[in-house]
């Protein structure tokens, strides 16, 4: 009687629903999980942490992209190189040594119109020796003897068009700031329509055929008709 008032039943009856029992460290896996997957802030983190690590990683580039772009070494100056003797006769002497350690210009222009040339130089004049193979009856000996030998050291460098005025043809004009040659403005590039296949020649600045014919006795070819 006691247990029914209390407990709202018989105490061999169903008035408590008995709960699943769990073990503790399954209980502690769980909630662990839950927490990780669940919990706003912990995700927030992670997305964090994954847009400082890009963060750092750009910012680490373009620190290197700005320390090559700023590093003075390729730029357009004059370097110490490598650079051969002149031989006036190189296959019957040979020069010793065959080349000198000086300055010339090398470097980067930042743009592939223009490249690095020497505005200031000054002529330079090395001792070499210079070694020729001579035929004296049956036997080869080897003419030796010193020699002043010029070369030019770069001392001043600058960045120039590498199409100048001089490469244009007569029909050309040059045009300094886009370092290129170029047919004047007032001529049309449109080539007639009478004629076959006309391609515009830029060199010439002047419509031709793109293809000419060698015609047989008593006829020529027609630059105009293409035929």
């Amino acid at each position: 009687m006691w247990w029914s008032r209390r407990c709202g039943g018989r105490r061999g009856g169903s008035g408590l629903a008995r709960l699943p029992t769990q073990s503790e460290s399954t209980l502690i896996r769980y909630r662990r999980k839950s927490s990780n997957r669940d919990n706003p802030q912990n995700s927030l983190d992670r997305k964090s942490l994954r847009v400082t690590a890009r963060s750092q990683v750009r910012s680490a580039k373009w620190q290197k992209l700005h320390k090559l772009m700023m590093d003075k070494r390729i730029k357009c100056k004059p370097k110490k190189a490598a650079v051969p003797l002149p031989n006036p006769n190189p296959y019957h002497t040979q020069l010793k040594p065959e080349c000198v350690y000086i300055k010339q210009c090398s470097g980067c222009c930042n743009s592939p119109k223009l490249e690095c040339v020497p505005v200031r130089t000054r002529t330079k004049t090395f001792p070499a020796m210079a070694i020729t193979p001579t035929a004296k009856g049956h036997r080869f000996l080897k003419d030796e003897k010193i020699t002043m030998v010029k070369v030019e050291e770069h001392k001043q460098c600058q960045c120039e068009c590498k199409v100048r005025a001089e490469h244009c043809s007569p029909s050309q004009e040059y045009n300094e700031g886009a370092c290129k040659c170029q047919c004047p403005r007032h001529l049309d590039r449109s080539c007639p329509p009478r004629k076959v296949c006309p391609v515009w020649n830029e060199k010439e600045c002047r419509c031709e055929c793109r293809d000419l014919h060698t015609c047989t006795t008593g006829r020529y070819f027609d630059v105009n008709a293409c035929r």
